[in-house]
């Protein structure tokens, strides 16, 4: 299965969720966002959204400056 994640291309061997995409890539998951096309999925949700064939994953990292 093909996805974008973060705008690069990247090919999975089986179905996951987000949760377990975000395990994967050893992403932390404090202080982030997820989009899957265009649209943020709220973190009590990521266990049961599954991840299909094109889609476009975005990652975001919080950060503070001033």
């Amino acid at each position: 299965m093909n996805i974008k994640l973060n705008n690069n291309s990247m090919s999975l061997d089986q179905s996951v969720t987000i949760e377990q995409l975000i395990q994967i890539q050893h992403i932390s998951s404090k202080g982030i966002a997820v989009a899957v096309n265009q649209t943020v999925i709220p973190k009590t949700k990521w266990d049961q959204t599954i991840i299909k064939e094109n889609d476009n994953i975005i990652i975001i990292t919080a950060t503070q400056g001033g």
